[in-house]
């Protein structure tokens, strides 16, 4: 059943408190307002309701993304760019960090350093995107883990088509995200309930023919819903969440066995409070800023990018595009920055990561600890990169 679709009178005059004019507020500054009340459960974690209350998410969980890897997202979007008429689209993890976010009292925001693009299928029809099983999924995990990133979220392509349809992300997108985040669940930086993982969307603008970027999660009500099977799966051409129907037996009855689904309860100034089979997505959708690293702001300042050759090292998984990697380039790599430190040489998180599958996980991390470190190879790390 559902748990926490139903905040307890008093929140909205807590929220016009914080801040009379916030569409939203950061999670951490929601919470202490709620201090006076310890007891009070997550808005995930109550008692199952007999009605799902349709309640607009007034604070977030993570309040901007920062993507420190420009030169990752330049190949994400030149590859999704040049393979537009194909109706290709694209999916990438982000890996990165949380920090405190200067710009927002008690704010988070997820920094991001790299840029992995997993084994993928992608249905030209339709445009959806099927992510894979990975074999190099431990190398990947370890050589991240060596550099001291986590993985904060993913990032997809898409095309503008929700925007015609009045909302800003469709059901069957805004219901992958909730899963997502069903899956990065709870909150990476204390363990609490709720989820830190981010969606970021590349989108091409109609208005100047430009890709841009816009950073979304699923509110806390939406992930309830998901987890519990409230809503019917939404279809690629739906426009409205839909509530699930019971399944009958021969005899019209419910179906034995069936779970009781709850009556969804919406709010509108002209009809109040009504029950109703749909609604739209825009009311479980949360957004935030996404964007490179601003010069001269304090995120910038405080954390420089990592990886010093992110954009001269191919990325991964793209063999049906006619991009693989190979030690050429990985031979390229060390011989065009020769005068640079052997650290530096490596500085890039997919080389790394090749350098994994081409050798072994123990000889990659121990490459990524000395780049992050900024201290010179171990040796026999430089011995068997000088044989290739």
């Amino acid at each position: 059943m559902v748990r926490g679709s139903l905040w307890c009178a008093g929140v909205s005059s807590v929220l016009l408190l914080l801040h009379p004019r916030a569409l939203f507020v950061c999670w951490h500054r929601f919470c202490r307002a709620l201090s006076h009340s310890p007891t009070r459960p997550s808005p995930i974690h109550c008692s199952a309701p007999e009605t799902v209350d349709l309640s607009e998410q007034k604070y977030r969980h993570v309040d901007q993304v920062v993507l420190n890897c420009v030169g990752d997202l330049r190949s994400f979007i030149d590859v999704v760019s040049l393979n537009e008429r194909a109706n290709f689209q694209r999916a990438g993890v982000l890996y990165g960090r949380y920090a405190p976010d200067p710009n927002f009292r008690h704010g988070t925001q997820a920094i991001v350093e790299a840029i992995y693009e997993p084994p993928q299928l992608v249905d030209h029809a339709t445009g959806a995107v099927r992510v894979l099983a990975d074999p190099h999924e431990r190398a990947v995990a370890a050589v991240a883990a060596a550099c001291g990133l986590q993985p904060v979220g993913w990032l997809f392509s898409r095309k503008r088509t929700s925007e015609a349809k009045g909302v800003e992300l469709l059901p069957h997108e805004l219901y992958a995200v909730a899963g997502q985040q069903l899956q990065h669940s709870p909150r990476a930086t204390d363990g609490r309930p709720g989820s830190q993982w981010v969606t970021v969307t590349v989108a091409k603008s109609p208005k100047d023919g430009m890709y841009h970027l816009q950073g979304y999660m699923a509110s806390d009500q939406l992930m309830a819903l998901v987890r519990d099977s409230v809503l019917a799966q939404p279809k690629a051409d739906d426009v409205k969440f839909k509530r699930r129907e019971l399944r009958k037996d021969a005899s019209g009855a419910t179906a034995y066995g069936e779970m009781p689904v709850p009556d969804i309860v919406a709010k509108s100034k002209d009809r109040g409070a009504y029950r109703t089979e749909a609604f739209d997505p825009d009311a479980c959708l949360l957004t935030m800023e996404a964007s490179g690293p601003t010069p001269g702001s304090l995120t910038g300042k405080a954390f420089p990018p990592m990886f010093k050759h992110e954009a001269d090292f191919p990325a991964e998984n793209r063999e049906a595009l006619g991009q693989k990697q190979t030690t050429s380039h990985l031979k390229r790599l060390l011989t065009e920055f020769k005068a640079e430190p052997s650290q530096s040489r490596l500085s890039s998180f997919h080389a790394l990561v090749y350098l994994a599958v081409l050798t072994d996980v123990e000889t990659a991390v121990s490459a990524a600890r000395s780049v992050v470190e900024g201290r010179p190879l171990e040796e026999g790390v430089q011995v068997l990169l000088e044989a290739l």
